[in-house]
């Protein structure tokens, strides 16, 4: 059984996926917090109109499509409550 979880609905924001030598294009999402949620979560849909393929969930391992080098995930940024 699940339990019962608030969340608020921040409103649209516009982001991309950037690294030191290639950037996707922006697109728009919905910002959701979870009170308590430290972590950002990206939806499956959202990461692939961001153009990111996923290699290896747990290790962070992923790239853009169309290319072989493999990229590692950012390390995790934490904000104030």
């Amino acid at each position: 059984m699940g339990a019962e979880v608030t969340a608020y609905i921040l409103g649209e924001v516009m982001l991309r996926a950037k690294t030191e030598d290639r950037e996707s294009n922006w697109i728009r999402a919905r910002a959701v917090m979870v009170p308590g949620e430290y972590e950002v979560i990206l939806s499956d849909s959202l990461m692939e109109e961001m153009g990111i393929e996923i290699l290896k969930p747990s290790s962070g391992l992923w790239r853009f499509p169309g290319e072989n080098r493999v990229r590692e995930s950012e390390k995790a940024s934490y904000w104030p409550d």
